[in-house]
């Protein structure tokens, strides 16, 4: 099981943001971004899988448009008032190790007290401001207390921002999807309690390996257009696809994952998307230009996954560089980096899919239908 340094095996950690404090993703594209010191979130290193590349070891810190966010899950909230399960947490469940810790959440194994099931919880720590909802009489401040220096201390959620992802999730029901057991909240926190899952991240599973053969990422890359094609169906799109929100459900069994972390979910109900957010590496061109007036919707996860199946294949990113903001100029015009001698080895058609789901324009990119009738796939059973 691996450490909280390395992420664990349940929800891995929230999203990294684009849109940077006090400036916008034009200025990533037109200034040196190593000049912004007022942000928050921290980005990942792709150390571990970059065995051809330079390492990036600088990162980058990025936050979110939050109003336009909050304002998204307010509507939410709104529409599905839902009731939480469990209030005094702590009578219910005993709190364990931790898994993993997020920009905006911890993760902790727990053991439910009444069954003696071990599972997963993600505790994020409500805003102050969210806490005059609360009756202090109602609700006895017994929670778990999150360590300051656990979490930046500008990356606390408002209860919107929480009750979105949580709504999002109820409205799921799919195998490669991670679903939500239970759901606490308390004067500190909301718990969200969701089944172990006991493989570690496909980032892990790759760096161990340094890269998948084909017939392993066909398997992994079937399932998670699989889920993709179900989220869509409600009209939900993920927005943050990558390798640390795909979990092996048991180590080394390729046959079954899920894709987790719908902190950046949202639905298309009410029309096509506008917030820039995601995470550098995996993030679609159209999400970058939809700073500039445009707007996208659920094909920015196909070119997400294209960057998986890339990574999968390859044991590097498509898109890769020290600098932010030249990473996202090579984002912006799909300037993928196919020069590496492990692409002789691997075979026209996974090529050609890659090709057709990194494709700049969302409305010639390849449908998750084409997707998964396309020659690579054929063949591929997950019986």
């Amino acid at each position: 099981m691996e450490d909280t340094k390395t992420r664990g095996p349940s929800f891995a950690e929230r999203p990294f943001l684009l849109s940077r404090a006090n400036s916008s993703p034009d200025d990533m594209f037109h200034s040196d971004s190593s000049q912004h010191s007022d942000t928050v979130v921290i980005d990942r290193t792709f150390e571990p899988i970059l065995h051809k590349k330079q390492s990036q070891k600088k990162t980058e810190k990025f936050t979110l448009d939050h109003e336009r966010y909050s304002s998204e899950g307010a509507q939410l909230a709104a529409a599905n008032p839902v009731q939480t399960m469990v209030v005094d947490f702590s009578s219910r469940y005993s709190v364990g190790r931790t898994l993993g810790v997020g920009t905006f959440s911890v993760v902790k194994e727990i053991r439910d007290r009444h069954t003696g099931a071990s599972l997963a919880c993600k505790i994020v720590p409500l805003a102050c401001d969210d806490l005059t909802h609360q009756k202090a009489a109602s609700c006895k401040p017994n929670g778990v207390q999150v360590k300051n220096d656990q979490l930046d201390a500008c990356s606390i959620s408002t209860r919107e921002d929480i009750w979105r992802e949580i709504l999002l999730l109820r409205r799921l029901d799919h195998p490669n999807i991670i679903s939500v057991r239970d759901v606490c909240e308390d004067m500190r926190n909301v718990y969200i309690i969701s089944d172990l899952l006991k493989g570690g991240e496909l980032l892990h599973a790759l760096a161990e390996r340094g890269s998948f053969a084909e017939e392993d990422a066909r398997e992994i890359f079937m399932q998670l257009l699989l889920a993709l094609k179900h989220m869509h169906s409600r009209q939900i799109v993920h927005r943050d696809v990558k390798l640390e929100n795909i979990i092996l459900v048991q180590k080394d069994d390729l046959r079954s994952i899920k894709l987790i972390d719908f902190g950046l979910a949202t639905t298309l109900e009410d029309g096509a998307l506008k917030t820039v957010c995601g995470t550098p590496q995996y993030v679609a061109p159209e999400v970058l230009h939809s700073h500039f007036g445009s707007c996208y919707g659920s094909e920015c996860d196909l070119w997400s996954a294209g960057v998986v199946l890339f990574n999968m294949l390859s044991g590097y990113p498509p898109f890769h560089s020290t600098s932010v903001r030249t990473l996202l100029q090579k984002v912006a015009v799909g300037s993928a980096d196919y020069c590496d001698p492990v692409w002789e080895l691997i075979s026209t058609e996974a090529r050609s899919l890659l090709k057709a789901l990194l494709t700049v324009d969302p409305k010639a990119r390849i449908t998750i239908d084409e997707a998964l009738s396309h020659a690579w796939l054929k063949g591929c059973s997950l019986d």
